[in-house]
C-alpha cells in the first residue's frame, strides 16, 4: 500500500520549517562559538560599513560585552607594559565598557582594525582639537619633526632657506595653491615627496572645500598623497578621509573641557604673538572682548562650540546669503563668530554619532591613563618607532612672560558674567565632553585589554 501523500501546506511546509529552523540553529551556535573562542564575547552584533574612496574595504564592527573575561587595571609608573601584563581585580575591561554605556557605542574593533594596518590597507586620521592635548597626540604618534616616524616629514618643508613659501607645503598643509605668491618649488617634483606614506600637518578647518575648488590636476596630487597616507595628522575637520585613503580608515581625537580650552587658546596666541600682527587693535584686547564681542576678528570658531563644529562639519561653518562666493563660506581659526551658523541639537548629534565611530577618543584631562599605553597605541596602529611610555609631564605647555601678564586669563579667575557667556556659547560642546568622558574610559579600557592579548 503506497504510503500517503502528505497534506497539503502542512507536513511538507513543515519539513521544510524544520530544515529552516535547524540551518538557523546551526549558523548561530558557529556564531557564537565563534564569537566566544576568539573574542570572549556574549553578545555579538555584526555591521557592515562601506568606505568611500578609491578603494573600499569592508569593516566588520562587533560590539562586545561579557562578565568573564580577565580583569584588567591600570598600569602603574613602574610598570613597563612592553613587558608586563595587567592584574586581576575581579572587574574586566569588557564590564568597563558596559558599566559607562548608557547607549549603544560602536567605537571601532580593535584587533580587526589593527589586522587592517599590518596589511598596509589602513590610514589613521589623527584629529587633533587645539589646546585639547593634540601636541600629545603628535608625540605619540611620532609626527613632530624631530622624530622618525614619517619620512620624509612635511614640516621640513617649511622655512626652507632660500624659500620665502614652498608650494608643496602650502599644497598638503593649508589646502592653498598661489603659483605667483608661493614659488618654491623644492621636493615638489622629487619622488620621495610623491610617494610619502604620512601627511604629519595639516592646518585647515575647510581642507575638503579648497580641496574641491582646485583644478583636476592639482587635486589629483593631493588625492594620490592621501591614498598612499597611513597616517594624517593636523588641525581638521571631520570628512577628511573623502579625499582618499587606503582601504579602510579610523580617525583618533582628544576633547578638553570647552571653556578651559578656550582660555588656553588665548593664553597661547598671546604666548606666540599671534593676536598683534593678525589683528592689531586685538594685541591689547581683553579677554571679555574676545568673548563678548561676536565681530571680534581674531578666533570667532574658537570660541562657540568649536568642538561641536569640527566633529560634525555639517553646516555649522559660515552662514551667509545665498548667492556668496564658495570661498566666503570657507571658515578658518579667524572667522568672526556673527559669521557662523548657530549649532542646534542636529549638530551636537552629528557629532556625537561620528565621535561614537572613531577608534580612540581620550580626554585631555586625563591623558595621564594614555601615556603609560603609548607603546600599544604604536603597535596598534603598526606604527615604524614604538614609543615608549610617556612621562607625565604636559607636553607643548602654554608658558607666558612678565610683558603678557595683563593679558594672561585663568579660568578659575573668570568673572561670573564672562564664564556665564562661555558656558552659553559652549553648551553643546559641553554636553559632548560630557559623553567623550564615557568614550574615554572605554578606548582605555579596550587598548589595555588589547595590550593584554597582544602580549599573550
Amino acid at each position: 500500500m503506497d504510503p500517503p501523500n502528505p497534506r497539503t501546506g502542512f507536513a511538507l511546509a513543515a519539513f521544510k520549517n524544520r530544515k529552516c529552523l535547524v540551518t538557523i540553529v546551526l549558523f548561530w551556535s558557529f556564531l557564537a562559538a565563534y564569537t566566544f573562542l576568539f573574542h570572549g564575547a556574549l553578545y555579538t552584533r555584526v555591521t557592515w560599513s562601506k568606505i568611500s574612496g578609491t578603494l573600499e574595504h569592508s569593516v566588520v564592527g562587533l560590539q562586545i560585552q561579557n562578565d568573564t573575561a580577565p580583569n584588567m587595571i591600570s598600569a602603574t609608573e613602574e610598570d613597563d607594559i612592553q613587558i608586563h601584563g595587567w592584574d586581576y581585580d575581579g572587574k574586566s575591561a569588557d564590564t568597563e565598557e558596559r558599566d559607562v554605556a548608557d547607549e549603544e557605542i560602536e567605537l571601532l574593533p580593535l584587533e580587526p582594525l589593527h589586522e587592517e594596518f599590518l596589511a598596509g590597507r589602513a590610514t589613521v586620521f589623527l584629529l587633533r582639537i587645539q589646546k585639547a592635548a593634540s601636541s600629545t597626540l603628535d608625540v605619540m604618534f611620532s609626527t613632530d619633526v624631530s622624530m622618525t616616524e614619517c619620512e620624509p616629514n612635511m614640516r621640513a618643508l617649511e622655512g626652507l632657506e632660500g624659500e620665502t613659501c614652498n608650494r608643496l607645503f602650502n599644497l598638503l598643509h593649508y589646502a592653498e595653491y598661489d603659483p605667483e605668491n608661493c614659488q618654491g618649488m623644492a621636493a615638489w617634483d622629487d619622488p620621495a615627496w610623491q610617494n610619502m606614506d604620512c601627511i604629519s600637518w595639516i592646518f585647515s578647518y575647510s581642507y575638503v572645500a579648497k580641496y574641491h575648488s582646485f583644478t583636476a590636476p592639482i587635486r589629483a596630487r593631493i588625492q594620490r598623497t592621501f591614498q598612499r597616507a597611513r597616517l594624517v595628522s593636523g588641525h581638521f575637520s571631520y570628512g577628511l578621509h573623502s579625499i582618499g585613503h587606503r582601504g579602510t580608515f579610523a580617525y583618533v581625537t582628544t576633547l578638553r573641557h570647552p571653556v578651559s580650552r578656550v582660555v588656553s587658546w588665548w593664553n597661547w596666541n598671546i604666548q606666540t604673538g599671534k593676536l598683534s600682527p593678525v589683528v592689531p587693535p586685538a594685541g591689547n584686547a581683553t579677554f571679555d572682548e574676545f568673548v563678548w564681542d561676536d565681530d571680534f576678528r581674531f578666533g570667532g570658531f574658537q570660541t562657540s562650540n568649536h568642538m561641536t563644529r569640527v566633529l560634525c562639519n555639517r553646516e555649522t561653518g559660515v552662514q551667509l546669503e545665498d548667492g556668496a562666493s564658495a570661498e566666503e563660506r570657507l571658515v578658518e581659526g579667524d572667522t568672526p563668530r556673527a559669521l557662523l551658523a548657530e549649532v542646534t541639537r542636529e549638530h551636537y548629534e552629528c557629532a556625537l554619532r561620528n565621535l561614537r565611530s572613531f577608534a580612540l577618543v581620550f580626554v585631555a584631562e586625563n591623558m595621564s591613563d594614555v601615556k603609560p599605553l603609548a607603546p600599544v597605541v604604536s603597535r596598534l596602529f603598526n606604527m615604524k618607532e614604538i614609543v615608549g611610555p610617556l612621562e607625565d609631564t604636559v607636553i607643548n605647555p602654554t608658558t607666558l612672560d612678565d610683558a603678557s601678564t595683563g593679558l594672561v586669563v585663568r579660568s578659575h579667575n573668570l568673572s561670573e558674567a564672562t564664564a556665564a557667556r562661555l558656558a552659553d556659547l559652549n553648551r553643546w560642546d559641553a554636553l559632548l565632553y560630557e559623553e567623550e568622558g564615557k568614550l574615554h574610559k572605554i578606548s582605555v579600557a579596550r587598548l589595555k585589554k588589547w595590550g593584554s592579548s597582544e602580549q599573550a
